[in-house]
């Protein structure tokens, strides 16, 4: 197949954590209520008291406005994704009812006006906390940030205020609720200038370095992390830059000349993770070319690492046609074909010959696993191309090692190297071929299976059987490679077999930016 221009963007990844579910945040949120009712209430009574009349006033007082001020933000801001984004409210809802507790007992402690101002103080800064938590990472609007994030401070004076009053809570406190109200609102704008101008001098920087809005990047990142949004491929494509790569593979016919399957093989990264840019091109690719040209698409790793990764995922369309270009001028092929196989020092590279033309793959154990960079994958592919025709060379990456990327000249090059200068071209022989595919929809991203499943090729050529499982996945531990390879062996295989992965980065999230196959015992 002749190569052919492509044009990416890249990216970077990036790396966060996830939160407890809803019932969890919900059962914490009513056990520290309570335990920070009784404590500050031991401070001045007795612990019998202090267990009954502290606790539960301390859920009254710090549980009561979490949880309410958690459902009102989450109505006001995002009614449609109320189930969904319900635990995002009330996390930040228990982030803020924890302030509240520790200024009331500075309050009760101090007994002063000093502790009044104290809790003001940190009444303003659960409003602040609520703005920017909102505006931020939950992405909303400013005119809906503002009432919503009003909701909890207003809520904490009025419960502590009534509680004083009812004599359930420290009246060293002494608060009054409607002139608390205006001075809550001032120091909170104060705070909200502020912040302001912390977020103004965050993106100065980006601004004039990259000519992009540092704060609304974040914004949509965490849009994309909580609800898988794309807007952050819009970001990302102010900081990106226009590259040219090559593709290669090779297309499968029957005797009647019709299309059974293709090797694809894009100098592009599958990243940076989850559904961003170029993560979900295994499957995004293949489907495109599968439906138009009726055949089975196996995708495999190019040789290009993370500086290869396009910023926006529509640009698989591009990709998918710049293959379909390429299949449909490609011209009668070989009947024949040879299979190979070299080693060197612990490497391997795997030879599929088609008339003079090689498909070589890399596998790299015991050295990196990380991927072969792209000047590296063309320095090889010229390597081969002095002894064969075409040459198209791709990454195994199934060899699950942490260690520094490497490049041309180093040693796990030069063995690389050596492997490909073993190969010779080989005399054909009639060949027969054949593909199977299945999605393995019962795994999740999790439990790292992209959408592409597993795609499977087996060739007979001179008598012996070779298999090529391709999973789409981020890498294998040793232990599930060696497993499979083992169980192919006992099926017949006795010929170039091996397993590889895409490197799709859509089973990579903010939380588990390194999920290889085999990681989860489930899988």
């Amino acid at each position: 197949m002749p190569d052919n221009g492509y044009t990416p963007r890249r990216t970077a990844a990036l790396f966060a954590v996830t939160l407890p579910s809803f019932r969890t945040l919900l059962a914490a949120v009513i056990a520290y209520g309570f335990l920070a009712g009784f404590a500050i209430h031991a401070l001045n009574s007795t612990l019998a008291a202090a267990l009954v009349y502290g606790g539960a006033a301390g859920i009254v007082a710090f549980t009561f406005p979490a949880i309410i001020a958690a459902l009102v933000a989450a109505t006001i801001t995002s009614r449609k994704e109320l189930r969904s984004q319900a635990k995002y409210f009330l996390s930040t809802a228990a982030v803020c009812s924890v302030l509240v507790s520790i200024a009331y007992a500075a309050a009760v402690m101090l007994a002063n006006t000093t502790g009044q101002a104290i809790l003001l103080l940190a009444n303003a800064m659960v409003f602040i906390v609520w703005y920017a938590v909102l505006t931020v990472p939950l992405g909303k609007k400013w005119m809906r940030a503002l009432p919503a994030a009003a909701v909890h401070p207003v809520l904490s004076l009025a419960f502590t205020v009534a509680l004083s009053k009812a004599g359930l809570m420290q009246q060293a406190v002494g608060l009054a609720f409607w002139l608390s109200i205006p001075k809550l609102f001032i120091a909170a704008l104060i705070l909200l200038a502020a912040l302001w101008l912390i977020f103004y001098l965050l993106n100065a920087p980006a601004k004039t370095n990259f000519g992009i809005n540092a704060v609304q990047a974040a914004a949509l990142f965490c849009a994309h992390w909580l609800r898988g949004g794309k807007g952050l491929e819009i970001a990302l494509d102010e900081l990106g830059e226009n590259t040219t790569t090559t593709i290669g593979g090779v297309a499968f016919r029957n005797a009647n000349g019709k299309l059974k399957g293709l090797f694809l093989s894009p100098n592009v990264h599958y990243g940076p993770f989850g559904t961003l840019g170029g993560s979900e091109f295994p499957i995004l690719v293949a489907s495109q070319l599968e439906e138009r040209l009726g055949c089975t698409a196996v995708m495999f790793h190019g040789t290009a690492y993370h500086d290869f990764n396009p910023v926006n995922s529509n640009s698989c369309r591009e990709l998918a046609q710049a293959f379909e270009k390429a299949v449909r001028a490609c011209g009668k092929g070989s009947p024949l074909a040879a299979a190979a196989a070299s080693r060197k020092d612990g490497m391997r590279a795997t030879l599929l010959q088609f008339r003079r033309d090689a498909f070589i793959t890399l596998s790299p154990p015991p050295y990196p696993n990380g991927d072969v960079d792209y000047a590296s994958g063309a320095a090889l592919a010229n390597a081969a191309e002095r002894k064969f025709g075409k040459a198209i060379v791709v990454d195994g990456h199934s060899a699950n090692r942490e260690l520094a990327m490497w490049t041309a000249g180093s040693r796990e090059y030069c063995a690389l190297e050596d492997c490909i200068s073993q190969l010779k071209p080989r005399q054909g022989s009639a060949f027969k071929a054949g593909f199977a595919s299945d999605g393995l929809g019962e795994f999740t991203r999790q439990q790292g299976v992209g959408k592409a499943g597993l795609k499977v090729t087996v060739l007979e050529i001179n008598g012996k059987k070779h298999c090529i499982a391709v999973f789409d996945a981020n890498n294998t531990t040793p232990e599930f490679r060696g497993e499979c390879s083992r169980l192919l062996k006992k099926m017949g295989f006795n010929g170039v077999t091996d397993v590889y992965t895409t490197d799709t980065h859509s089973v990579n999230a903010p939380g588990t930016p390194h999920n290889p196959l085999g990681r989860d015992a489930s899988s």
